[in-house]
């Protein structure tokens, strides 16, 4: 009887979390980061993600690479897209900038432990991770901690 009396606020305050995340989001405040269920490469692949080519990571450009996990049309890869052209123009020669889906992308996601999108990771030439960051953040602040985390 204890089970089903702590039932019934355990439904409002699941109720009341997703009528919070719909406002934030019809209000037009930042998304929240989306988070993964199957980042451990627990789920079998769809067909149509089978035929989806590797990606590589790092890039094999022979520089230090920044990877950004994001879901391809979301509103928290729309953010981050300016930031992402504007370090890659003001880096370029010096750092290669890689986009990567997680759903089109489960064996990338599942190596690189993503736990939610976006995710920044920072990465020397030898694929070791320098730096890593999870949801949206800035192009000043991105910025730094790049000059910060590269030898």
């Amino acid at each position: 009887m204890k089970r089903i009396a702590l039932l019934g606020p355990m439904v409002v305050a699941a109720a009341a979390v997703a009528a919070v995340l719909l406002w934030q989001q019809e209000a037009g405040k930042s998304p929240q980061p989306r988070v993964l269920s199957c980042a451990d490469g627990c789920c079998s692949l769809p067909a149509a993600e089978k035929d989806v080519k590797p990606v590589q990571i790092p890039d094999g450009s022979g520089l230090p690479c920044l990877v950004e996990f994001e879901i391809t049309g979301s509103k928290a890869a729309a953010a981050m897209a300016a930031v992402l052209r504007q370090l890659e123009t003001n880096r370029k020669g010096k750092l290669s900038v890689l986009r990567v889906d997680p759903d089109k992308h489960h064996a990338a996601a599942a190596k690189w432990r993503l736990r939610t999108t976006p995710t920044q990771l920072l990465l020397s030439p030898k694929g070791e991770e320098l730096w890593r960051h999870e949801g949206i953040i800035g192009a000043a602040e991105l910025g730094k901690q790049v000059s910060g985390a590269m030898p």
